[in-house]
């Protein structure tokens, strides 16, 4: 497929080859690609804020809607690797939680619980029910592919291989209106296989050479990982060879206090 030669799907992830995801679009079929992006929530509201203020994804024009006009094969091809539409990060984010929580995508909450003056808990938000698209079966699948996209030496995350951690993650890289400019992202969560935290970074405006989210978003989401599950008394799942080992030693104890 293209440059990669031919891949399993696995391979085409850790690569992220555009070519492979045009071929699994297509094979897949314009109806059954819209009918995933509306169960994923991917153009709705976060419903955190006022919903009528609150940014929201965007296809141009209203192409999700049951008997919208038909996506032209171009339209197909360019949706399968994340060009021609906007998506939020918070509903990216979502979206990348339903993989990571066994299928059932979450209600999103900016807090768990209110305090009294004196700490004392007064008030717990009760979770909402989880609504499941996906299989545990089929998580925990994409999920190894993620995690295939860091660990490997391939990989397009690589740069976000932790000394630590296990991190399963994936890169963005998407085209401005000129041409020149890009937004790379890329969405970690660790520690794999039960993940406590996930994490997104993006650069917009990116104008290296040849921006992309591993280069730019892979260390920055590592990095994050990192200080927050030190924070929380989360103990690395790794072991490190002794050129490692002075780094981190200092970056663990740069996260406490």
């Amino acid at each position: 497929m293209g440059q990669h030669g031919t891949l399993t799907v696995a391979e085409a992830v850790r690569s992220s080859c555009n070519v492979a995801l045009i071929q699994i679009a297509q094979r897949l079929g314009e109806d059954r690609l819209k009918k995933w992006f509306r169960r994923f929530g991917l153009f709705e509201a976060s419903g955190l804020w006022d919903p009528e203020r609150e940014a929201r994804g965007f296809v141009y024009p209203d192409l999700l809607t049951p008997r919208g006009p038909r996506w032209s094969a171009t339209k197909v091809a360019t949706v399968a690797y994340g060009q021609g539409i906007q998506v939020t990060m918070l509903g990216l984010l979502r979206a990348y939680c339903a993989l990571v929580n066994g299928g059932r995508l979450p209600q999103l909450h900016v807090w768990q619980s209110t305090l009294s003056e004196e700490g004392e808990r007064v008030h717990r938000f009760t979770a909402l029910p989880q609504s499941s698209l996906l299989s545990p079966s089929t998580s925990r699948q994409i999920v190894e592919m993620l995690l295939l996209a860091v660990e490997d030496p391939q990989g397009t995350g690589r740069r976000a291989r932790s000394p630590l951690y296990t991190i399963a993650g994936k890169t963005g890289t998407a085209l401005h209106y000129r041409s020149w400019k890009r937004t790379v992202s890329f969405a970690g969560m660790a520690p794999y296989p039960r993940p406590r935290l996930l994490a997104l970074a993006t650069v917009s405006g990116a104008r290296l050479p040849r921006p992309t989210g591993g280069l730019l978003c892979a260390p920055i989401v590592r990095e994050m990982l990192e200080r927050a599950l030190i924070y929380l008394g989360v103990p690395p799942d790794r072991e490190f060879s002794e050129e490692e080992e002075g780094q981190v030693q200092i970056s663990w104890w740069e996260g406490r206090g």
